[in-house]
């Protein structure tokens, strides 16, 4: 299984490149790449845009880090995760892709490893946590070679979400199921958004150090 960082968005409502911002001291995306290979996946992509994907090159070689860049498809550049994983499924066929999103940077190896697991055992074409009943976090998920037509005629009839590719035939695994920090799928949309997820961090490890 391969894993998939998604880098290729515009962030524009964080008002930056989500994937290259620092927290503790390292971007985004540094810290979902140590959580894919401690979790076991031994090879991982990073999915990104045309603009950003050299400095990607730049920085996974000046860090040492063992991540291959992939553009999105010049045909469906910019269709959001879809021409994501569209991109790496073309440029790596006939694998299951566990992706994760840059702007889930809490993402923890518990988490993956039980979502790869799941995978294995129910061997659906895909798998993906929730939280309730109109919460599904779709950019934590494991995702198979098979659904390559499936996002392709999404793609091409411009219906992009992701729900598209998982209303049937989905493994739903919900987060309660993972014994980790209650904040490890929180998705960074905005500035806030880490603020409010940096308190609960910091009001969690406060908490289980007394």
């Amino acid at each position: 299984m391969i894993g998939v960082i998604l880098a290729g968005g515009k962030s524009s409502r964080f008002g930056s490149h989500k994937s290259l911002y620092p927290l503790d001291g390292q971007p985004f995306y540094v810290h979902i790449y140590h959580a894919m290979i401690e979790s076991g996946l031994e090879r991982v992509v990073i999915s990104s845009n045309k603009m950003l994907s050299q400095y990607f090159i730049d920085d996974i070689k000046m860090r040492g880090l063992n991540i291959e860049v992939i553009e999105d498809d010049i045909v469906y550049k910019e269709c959001g995760p879809l021409s994501g994983i569209y991109a790496v499924m073309q440029a790596i066929p006939h694998e299951d892709y566990c992706v994760i999103s840059v702007d889930t940077p809490f993402i923890t190896p518990v988490a993956l490893r039980y979502l790869v697991e799941m995978a294995g055992i129910h061997r659906k074409s895909a798998a993906i946590f929730y939280r309730d009943n109109d919460q599904y976090h779709r950019t934590i998920a494991v995702y198979r070679y098979e659904l390559l037509p499936l996002i392709q005629q999404s793609l091409v009839t411009g219906k992009l979400a992701l729900k598209e590719i998982t209303q049937h035939n989905t493994t739903m695994i919900h987060v309660n199921r993972i014994n980790s920090t209650p904040y490890w799928y929180e998705n960074i949309n905005t500035k806030e958004d880490l603020e409010r997820v940096l308190k609960v961090r910091s009001g969690y490890y406060g908490t289980n150090n007394r």
